[in-house]
């Protein structure tokens, strides 16, 4: 037995490999777009561009368009009569981007914007209304033009956590 136990410390016995797991396939994490207003003073302190859409944003469009043809389009929106959350972008219209946000700048101070920020809206030359930002010279041009703050209407796509995930199954 002493014989036995000397050949043992000697030579440990190495406990058996385990199998290495097999290749487990998370799935795509989740995306929600959001969207809501900002109120801005100018300057905005923003650099926008312009994008074509997405594939997956162009298929939603198009199923956007198909269900806005069974109300009146949302072409205008007022901040205090209709919900701007609800505007409609037209198929095929270009994505406006937010590129990067100005150190220093009212929008950085402020911090609700982020790069790649979609906005949807900004405010109309006077009044409430929202007009739709369907190019990036027209959405300059409103926001340049506009007396006092400039709202704007953003969506933006958050990846839901995983913890969040599982607790909504």
């Amino acid at each position: 037995q002493q014989q036995q136990q000397q050949q043992q410390e000697q030579h440990p016995r190495v406990a058996p490999a385990k199998k290495p797991p097999r290749d487990v396939v998370e799935p795509p994490p989740l995306r929600r777009k959001i969207r809501f207003i900002v109120e801005l003073p100018r300057p905005l302190g923003v650099v926008l561009v312009e994008r074509d859409p997405h594939p997956e944003d162009a298929m939603e469009a198009a199923a956007a368009a198909a269900a806005a043809l069974a109300a009146p389009p949302a072409t205008e929106a007022s901040i205090g009569r209709a919900d701007p959350l609800a505007m409609v972008m037209p198929p095929g219209a270009m994505a406006i981007v937010v590129e990067e946000i100005d150190a220093g700048g009212n929008a950085d101070r402020q911090g609700a914007l982020r790069p790649g920020d979609r906005i949807l809206a900004t405010s109309a030359v006077w009044g409430n209304d929202l007009w739709p930002a369907k190019n990036l010279e027209r959405t300059l041009t409103a926001m340049r033009n506009r007396v006092g703050e400039v709202a704007l209407l953003v969506e933006r796509e958050e990846i839901v956590p995983r913890q969040q995930q599982q607790q909504q199954q």
